[in-house]
């Protein structure tokens, strides 16, 4: 959010009249003065005159305070409205289009008649979220967006940030945003709070990752301030990072992955403060979720081509994609803002980083993208640079932008097993009205192909634009938008499609998730536009990989002293209800056990299976005659699922209450091998191993394993007697190393022998309760 000076404020906006003066033709040229300007601090754009990595460490990096410690800020409005952040087009402005348009791939009526209609997804609830009091306080747009956790709701806005339950109870905030990084003394990111913030779930870590930009009212030096939790808990600290911008970063999108936070940028720098291409980075996510000194690499396309820009990165929802992938980055370009380019088509390039050698890093094909789709024609829906593709709304005389010349965040990425998709929207005219155009693209790594797309623009008096689109685990597809016409006030909706629906539409309808109560009657530029966005975000609940949440703007009563202001936020939720959770089953659950004298590893089957087959008869490890690389541990417990999980919290409980100290767990995952190493646990007992929120990472669910402990018990039948003995007797001589008498060796040595032998006589009688 860069904040403009008095004169620059409000309604009127001489900079932007005086451009206005010298138009030629009714292109208002002169919003290409709102660019970033160069001053004297600002730094070079070229950091290289070769394309390549350029690897930068962070200029500074804390801890922050916990956030619910924090007191509560809100904005305060002096002044008239003034712009929260400036429409910087990435592409030369066109002609308006001659009305009406035509799109080939727009859906016309809201629901497929052909379909057997479960209707649009339930709308589950929805609450307020911040407004503009609790944000800026006098800026326009706030900028909304919100990620979903398993228990929390984190929300963001120009230039504040705040945590719900999902109930709606607000548990922290609002906080500015830069008071994250005071701890970090003459950092630019203390300094300013500029906004265009973006919030993450990383579901992959349990953590929260906060963002905005640092750019000094425009002049530079420009930061990127990056806070990554230093828990699951939103509401409690934060490791924050300072990164050196190498232009204006002007609308960074992030994106979620497995080796690194990824991030785009529109790059503005030189004379003027024009668009020189975009930037794209990665940045050192091992390193910053422990807290330690960070790095980003930087890629400059401006170098290859400055007309690619408006790209997102891939942010991955649900499970892992396969070892060792890129992250993808994408966008979409109309032969009308870029000719130079060609025809209409989907641009993906793949981003390689190697945090060992950086120099290896790659993005693309030499900067070039990997890959070019050729998409349904579009005409881009572009407000403030074509004066004539703008949104009417009810009741004001002014008309309201739409940013149609980039992509609209997010560009999700879902892992299926037998197919990986991405799925991204931007906002197209379709016929004299803006509708939602929308993708699905399969095997993004290997052959990709558009899979489905469409512009969603039934034929009413409704606009549709600033879009935001998820995929359940099903595959069922939801877009979430702004509506508004001129006999309507600017409101909140979605619409959806179920997977087995037939291909390239949101055949389920539409549905309204709040409708607003006043027109926005603050406008900027000349002729006098509305502001509205810049984005919103539709993100998935990773506990049941199912519900769907979604935060965007919207305004108050007309009959309000101020019927300009505030602008509010709402976030809701719904889901399709044939999606269902389920939790991930273990393909082996074992007890294992090393043995002594070279005799290895040896596993007792604990499946879920009857708890009297799952029982551990050797002796505890902390015990064991023979030291073993267990030591210490009573048992260790080796649980295998299909895939990557995730553990909550793993618990042990014994049938008898009283035992004490009380029997305990720690546990270790590593990728789809979990690990819980059993404390303080007695012979004769019946066990319960507890595994609370086991995630695959489309839903979370618990586990619970029955086992029982009772030494001696060879045969494992519940009882030690006679039968134990005899079996004990009859491997006598042998060693445990071929895992054929691994049971009988009792004493965990190696070898099964006399003392085996005597041990289980020693036992005998002993049975499970």
């Amino acid at each position: 959010m860069k904040r403009k000076s008095s004169p620059e404020s409000g309604v009127f906006n001489p900079r932007v009249f005086a451009a206005f003066l010298l138009c030629s033709g009714g292109v208002l040229l002169g919003v290409f003065s709102i660019g970033a300007p160069t001053g004297p601090n600002a730094p070079a754009k070229r950091m290289t005159s070769q394309f390549k990595p350029v690897t930068i460490s962070a200029r500074a990096h804390g801890v922050s305070p916990k956030v619910r410690d924090l007191p509560v800020r809100r904005g305060s409005r002096q002044g008239p409205f003034y712009e929260a952040e400036p429409v910087r087009p990435i592409h030369a402005p066109h002609k308006p289009p001659q009305l009406p348009v035509y799109d080939p791939v727009q859906q016309t009526v809201a629901r497929n008649a052909a379909v057997v209609v479960t209707a649009a997804p339930s709308l589950l609830q929805t609450f307020e979220g911040m407004n503009q009091a609790d944000g800026c306080g006098g800026c326009i747009p706030p900028d909304p967006n919100g990620a979903v956790g398993p228990n929390h709701y984190v929300e963001m806005v120009n230039s504040s940030y705040a945590v719900y339950d999902k109930t709606g109870t607000k548990l922290a905030g609002p906080i500015h945003i830069n008071d994250l990084f005071a701890p970090l003394t003459g950092s630019r990111c203390a300094a300013d709070n500029d906004g265009d913030p973006i919030v993450v779930y990383d579901h992959l870590a349990d953590r929260w990752v906060l963002t905005e930009f640092a750019v000094n009212a425009g002049n530079g030096p420009y930061a990127q301030c990056i806070a990554v939790s230093t828990t699951s808990d939103p509401t409690g600290s934060f490791y924050v990072y300072d990164f050196d911008q190498p232009a204006f970063n002007d609308y960074p999108k992030f994106g979620v992955w497995p080796d690194a936070y990824y991030m785009t940028s529109n790059e503005f720098g030189g004379t003027g403060g024009t668009f020189s291409g975009a930037g794209v980075f990665a940045f050192e996510r091992d390193q910053m979720l422990v807290g330690q000194m960070a790095r980003m690499v930087f890629f400059d396309e401006g170098l290859v081509n400055s007309s690619f820009g408006g790209m997102l990165p891939s942010y991955l929802d649900g499970p892992p994609p396969p070892a060792g992938s890129p992250n993808y980055f994408a966008e979409v370009d109309s032969q009308i803002n870029t000719p130079s380019l060609g025809g209409d088509a989907m641009r993906i390039w793949k981003f390689h980083v190697d945090w060992t050698n950086t120099a290896n890093s790659t993005f693309g094909m030499a900067g070039q993208p990997d890959f070019t789709l050729p998409v349904a024609m579009w005409t881009p829906a572009q407000c403030v640079e074509s004066q004539g593709t703008c949104v009417q709304q009810l009741g004001s005389p002014y008309q309201l932008d739409v940013i149609g010349d980039r992509l609209m965040f997010r560009l999700v990425y879902r892992n299926f097993g037998d197919h990986e998709s991405l799925l991204v929207n931007h906002s197209v005219v379709a016929d004299a009205r803006i509708g939602v155009r929308w993708y699905e693209v399969r095997s993004p790594g290997s052959s990709p192909m558009i899979y489905q797309q469409s512009t969603f623009a039934p034929v009413d008096s409704l606009s549709r634009w600033m879009g935001s689109a998820a995929m359940d685990r099903a595959g069922n597809i939801v877009v979430g938008y702004s509506t508004s016409s001129a006999a309507s006030f600017p409101s909140i909706a979605y619409a959806g499609r179920l997977a087995t629906d037939p291909l390239n539409d949101l055949t389920q309808g539409e549905a309204q998730m709040f409708a607003g109560l006043g027109s926005e009657n603050v406008a900027f530029y000349l002729p006098p536009v509305g502001r509205w966005g810049d984005y919103t975000a539709l993100t998935l609940d990773p506990s049941d990989g199912c519900t769907f949440w979604y935060v965007n703007e919207y305004f108050g009563s007309m009959a309000e002293t101020d019927p300009g202001a505030p602008w509010q936020t709402r976030i809701g939720s719904f889901k399709f209800p044939s999606c269902t959770a389920s939790a991930p089953t273990p393909l082996s659950v074992v007890s294992r056990k090393v043995h002594g004298n070279g005799a290895s590893t040896h596993t007792a089957d604990l499946d879920l299976l009857p708890p009297s087959s799952n029982i551990e008869m050797r002796r505890n490890t902390a015990f064991a005659v023979v030291p073993s690389p267990n030591a210490g541990k009573d048992h260790e417990i080796v649980i295998t699922f299909p895939g990557a999980v995730r553990v909550g919290n793993v618990t042990v409980t014994s049938n008898n209450a009283a035992d004490t100290p009380a029997p305990s767990a720690t546990f270790d995952v590593n990728g789809a091998v979990v690990t819980i190493d059993l404390h303080n646990i007695k012979n004769s007992r019946r066990l319960t191993i507890h595994l609370g929120s086991v995630s695959d990472f489309n839903s979370a669910a618990d586990i619970d394993i029955p086992m029982g402990v009772l030494l001696g018990d060879t045969n494992r039948d519940g009882n030690v007697d006679g039968t134990d003995v005899s079996q004990t007797k009859s491997q006598s001589g042998n060693s445990a190393a071929n895992g054929s008498a691994f049971q009988e060796d009792v004493n965990l040595d190696g070898f099964v022998d006399g003392t085996d032998v005597s041990l289980v006589k020693n036992q005998s009688g002993g049975h499970l309760p």
